[in-house]
């Protein structure tokens, strides 16, 4: 078995690192996967994780497990987050180090690190992360963490009434508030970046009517930015 091959004591191998960022890629253009930047977790991935599994796995010709799946996406955020804060090698590496937590003498090959920097920068890495990255590193007001979406039925709040089959949805949203004053455990990797933040969540109901009012506002408000900046390749986030 040859290096590049052979998994390394603190990552994947570079060959199966290469074929992570492949499978992304492929992913992000069938619009599969979202690549994006938060305060908490630096870098994402907002993919299916059992859809990602199934993609990997045909690309190795073998079946992938879930922890290794997990490694793949940690490697592959850790080195292009790397990139975006940083601007020269040496940098990138110090800060992907400070990602991982390791010690010095736990670093791995900085050629090593070089090499899937080169290749996760170019495959994934665009113009409009590393411009969020530098808006969000200065925001003032609530950042946008996630989106959850829940399915709603039957209220469980005492005396509340049966909806009788009338459903809706309820929408929670997560966001990094920036707070100086905040405890940034257990969110310590990105906020060596971007500073304290405190995490928050509010929810609301919605239904089909709310729905078609988000996304036509929405709608108009994607094309006010795009009108604003620089288009990306068709390949951006």
């Amino acid at each position: 078995m040859s290096a590049d091959q052979t998994e390394t004591k603190n990552g994947i191998s570079y060959s199966d690192f290469v074929s992570g960022v492949d499978v992304l890629v492929t992913m992000r253009a069938q619009g599969e996967l979202t690549v994006t930047v938060t305060r908490l977790r630096g870098l994402r991935l907002v993919v299916s994780n059992d859809l990602l599994r199934e993609r990997f796995s045909a690309k190795l010709a073998r079946e992938v497990s879930d922890d290794e799946v997990r490694l793949m996406r940690r490697e592959v955020g850790d080195v292009a987050f790397a990139s975006i804060v940083a601007d020269t090698p040496l940098d990138q590496y110090r800060t992907y180090i400070m990602l991982k937590g390791r010690p010095p003498k736990a670093e791995e090959p900085e050629e090593e690190f070089v090499k899937k920097a080169k290749y996760a920068t170019k495959a994934l890495v665009t113009q409009s992360l590393r411009d969020r990255f530098r808006r969000i590193e200065e925001a003032l007001s609530p950042v946008l963490e996630d989106v959850s979406v829940e399915l709603v039925s039957k209220r469980e709040e005492p005396n509340a009434n049966d909806l009788g089959g009338v459903a809706y949805l309820r929408l929670t949203y997560h966001v990094a508030v920036p707070d100086p004053a905040a405890s940034v455990f257990p969110f310590l990797r990105p906020s060596m970046f971007f500073g304290s933040s405190k995490y928050s969540v509010f929810s609301i109901e919605c239904d089909e009517h709310d729905l078609d009012l988000m996304i036509r506002r929405l709608n108009r408000a994607k094309d006010m930015l795009a009108k604003a900046i620089p288009q990306e390749p068709a390949h951006g986030t």
